[in-house]
């Protein structure tokens, strides 16, 4: 049986989807990346039962929509953890090429070089990186995206977006205490251990025809990277030219436990 996605630009498929996920992240044996993608499916499911318009943020709505949508649910076979990596691979490169259309291998390369690293390469210097993030706060107008989003192909650690200070749901102290205590614990990986997860990406993205502009470019710059044990790449010009989302990157535990209780009682 065929795997149906469906990824929507729209604030009503961002508000459905947080809302499913928000209420699953009690249920430790469903993954984050499995809960992107019950939520996704049940956009789907209001989107073919022409109950687009129920596309809200409550969980009554959208528990309405799967029921009566079961069959397709059905199709998501790693809604309950059953999905092999390959499976897990091929849907976070499906969710970042059809929300960020704009990113390079580089930025690709970010998003699961972050589930892996977290953020522990920019919080050398803490007092550097809370100067960094006010200043952000302050010289940002909008800021657009998901309020949050699981890295990579294991959840390991989420990218929360910095709007969450700026409109008063998070408390500046509350998040950056919440980013620092993010790294305590994290223990990288082995550097063959970790590109060979990457050459499993990158045969994904070979297998799925996704081009980018500078490939070879770029798979030459993370060969040269890799071979001097640097692991870290920023994203790129075309990626931050177009994607306005601001984010720090947070474990998943302490995510869980600090800032999802805070968003779901806004």
């Amino acid at each position: 049986m065929k795997k149906i996605f469906l990824y929507s630009f729209t604030s009503k498929f961002h508000r459905l989807q947080q809302s499913v996920m928000d209420r699953l992240a009690s249920v430790r044996l469903i993954t984050p990346l499995h809960r992107l993608g019950i939520a996704s499916i049940v956009f789907l499911a209001a989107h073919l039962s022409g109950c687009r318009h129920q596309a809200t943020s409550t969980l009554t709505d959208s528990t309405e929509v799967i029921n009566e949508s079961a069959a397709i649910a059905e199709v998501y076979s790693g809604m309950a953890g059953a999905s092999t990596m390959g499976d897990s691979i091929r849907i976070a490169l499906d969710y970042q090429k059809a929300n960020y259309p704009a990113s390079q291998l580089r930025d690709v390369y970010k998003n699961f070089m972050q589930d892996f690293f977290g953020p522990g390469h920019i919080l050398n210097d803490t007092a550097a990186s809370s100067r960094y993030l006010r200043s952000e706060l302050a010289e940002t107008k909008h800021f657009d995206g998901p309020d949050y989003e699981p890295t990579g192909f294991r959840g390991n650690f989420y990218r929360v977006n910095i709007g969450l200070i700026a409109d008063g749901t998070i408390s500046y102290e509350t998040f950056f205490d919440t980013f620092v205590n993010s790294v305590q614990g994290i223990t990288p990986p082995d550097s063959a251990y970790w590109m060979n997860v990457w050459d499993s990406i990158d045969t994904q993205i070979g297998n799925m025809g996704w081009k980018f502009e500078n490939e070879e470019a770029d798979r030459a710059a993370l060969k040269e990277q890799f071979s001097k044990g640097n692991f870290i790449v920023h994203h790129s010009k075309a990626y931050n030219d177009v994607v306005n989302f601001h984010y720090r990157i947070i474990s998943r535990d302490n995510f869980e436990k600090v800032i999802l209780p805070l968003l779901q009682n806004r």
